[in-house]
């Protein structure tokens, strides 16, 4: 499953333009997510050893909630506050789980969103062997997106989906249709309100050639800042999860400060690197690459 969202935070100075990559390691994982110049640079965080997380928050379905009118209300929460971020939790079960039908147990879910807003949802199993499905779902009762294996080991995980009008929006929740194994889910809805968010279905930014591009806004004088959301998903067999993120083409001398900001519930230890476009990496100026911050100058 995908961990709880941490945020990269990139300030950099006498900034050309510039390619970001973000990425993660693991240390002990235990399981739970350019332009091709000389002067470009990229920004990642690695996988790191993670462990398997059951939510320690969330809202427990209500049944019957088989119907849109019927949905269990989600609230989201905005964490880390002041980022942009809100996430919210849902725990539900599949059953029963019959053979030739993909909503034997159709579980929704609701939650309010506004125009421009980006959502991903994602349906973990990390204690059960659910074969889950997911549709996001206008009030209408509409389908928007769905999904049934873009998520960590086959999970189903919407990786990012615009909102184009302001209004309540809903999670419906059932099992692949040739499964037969009932059992518990986890529920998670992120929604990005104007900041950036990874895109990462079937780990998709894994690489800096699938690096998603960081928007960069004016800061002070000389500055330029971006923010971006993303997650670490579990393994999926020797494919670890890292994030790699695109700053642009970046000038010798730039100066360039990463740091990263982790949701309350989120017990990630990340790692956070900047590297070229050829995937070299850029020095730390305190040596330290085992940390979730970066500070370094770009060489001639």
């Amino acid at each position: 499953m995908k961990r709880p969202l941490r945020f990269l935070r990139a300030w950099l100075r006498d900034l050309v333009q510039s390619p970001v990559y973000f990425g993660e390691a693991p240390r002990r994982r235990l399981g739970v997510p350019a332009a091709n110049t000389s002067r470009q640079s990229a920004l990642g965080a690695f996988p790191e050893h993670l462990e398997v997380r059951t939510l320690l928050a969330g809202v427990a379905e209500l049944e019957p909630n088989n119907s849109i009118g019927a949905a269990t209300a989600l609230t989201l929460t905005n964490d880390p506050a002041d980022t942009g971020m809100y996430t919210a939790y849902g725990m539900g079960t599949q059953s029963p789980a019959t053979s030739g039908n993909l909503w034997s147990d159709p579980d929704y879910w609701s939650f309010t969103a506004l125009a421009g807003d980006v959502v991903a949802v994602t349906v973990a199993t990390p204690t059960t062997s659910v074969d889950p499905y997911v549709e996001l779902r206008n009030s209408a009762d509409g389908v928007l997106a769905s999904d049934n294996n873009s998520g960590a080991d086959g999970d189903a995980f919407i990786s990012t989906f615009t909102i184009a009008s302001s209004g309540t929006y809903v999670v419906r929740v059932g099992k692949e249709s040739a499964s037969t194994v009932a059992g518990e889910y986890q529920l998670r809805i992120d929604v990005a309100r104007g900041i950036n968010i990874e895109t990462d279905a079937q780990y998709a930014n894994d690489s800096i050639a699938g690096a998603d591009q960081i928007r960069l806004t004016q800061g002070a004088p000389r500055q330029v800042v971006g923010d971006v959301s993303g997650s670490i998903m579990a393994a999926e067999g020797s494919n670890t999860d890292e994030d790699f993120f695109s700053l642009g083409r970046l000038a010798a001398g730039n100066t360039v400060n990463l740091t990263t900001v982790l949701p309350a519930i989120s017990s990630l230890g990340g790692r956070v690197r900047l590297v070229n476009s050829a995937g070299a990496a850029v020095t730390d100026t305190d040596g330290n690459t085992n940390k979730g911050a970066f500070t370094g100058t770009i060489a001639a």
